[in-house]
Formats: C-alpha cells, sequence, structure tokens
C-alpha cells in the first residue's frame, strides 16, 4: 500500500452514488480472485483491493478496485503530491544522481552514461 489506508477509502473513487444505500468502503485482502471494477484486470489471492457494498434498488451490490487504480485517482486527482523527476529527453528515461560538486546528473538509459542537466533533460512525473 502506497499511501495510508484512509485516503484509499476517502479518495471519492467510487463518486457519491444517491441510489446505493447503506454504501460502504474498505480495504479487504481478497480470499478469492476478483476483476477490477476499474481496469478490469485480476485482483490476485492475498492481495489489498478496495471493496464497496451497498444496495441499489434493493439489490445487493458490491465491487473490488485494485489499490494501483486508486493510488492512480488519488495521483490525477491531485490528493496527494506526486514527485516529478528529471529525465533524458532522448529516452524518456533515467535516473537523477545528486552529484556534490556539479549539481544533479541523468543517467541516460540509450547512452549508458551520465550527463549533466541541461536544456535536453525533461522534467516528467512519475
Amino acid at each position: 500500500m502506497k499511501y495510508d489506508k484512509e485516503l484509499y477509502i476517502d479518495s471519492g473513487f467510487y463518486g457519491l452514488d444517491e441510489d446505493l444505500e447503506n454504501h460502504k468502503e474498505k480495504i479487504v485482502k481478497c480470499r478469492k480472485p476478483h476483476k477490477c471494477a476499474s481496469c478490469e484486470k485480476e485482483i490476485n489471492v492475498g492481495e489489498q483491493a478496495l471493496y464497496e457494498s451497498g444496495f441499489s434498488d434493493g439489490e445487493p451490490a458490491s465491487s473490488y478496485t485494485c489499490l494501483p487504480c486508486i493510488e492512480e485517482w488519488l495521483e490525477e486527482s491531485g490528493q496527494v503530491e506526486v514527485e516529478e523527476e528529471r529525465v533524458c529527453a532522448t529516452c524518456f528515461s533515467g535516473e537523477l544522481v545528486k552529484d556534490n560538486e556539479l549539481g544533479y546528473k541523468v543517467f541516460c538509459k540509450i547512452d549508458n552514461l551520465y550527463h549533466e542537466q541541461n536544456d535536453e533533460c525533461t522534467t516528467q512525473t512519475n
């Protein structure tokens, strides 16, 4: 789990469905496989998920959402801060490394070398 448990539960991912009575959300550890309601990938046994339950038109309703989908929602909706990293504009990947004398350097995975951060480096959200 990347963030505090309460952030997942209070994320607003499902929105407020006024037709859903006795609405509850909680983090569960899956005892059997489930399909994520958002990305439709399988949530495996032992993995945690956000479980939503309630009643819609008098019928029980429930769904499971994988934590990566909730984390993406938290980041995209601005509920958590996302660190930015500098990467090589050539390969759009890299690792920012602190060099005490020169400031920051970027390791370019294509060139397999370090270079000083410059105009060819771009800022991307990680």
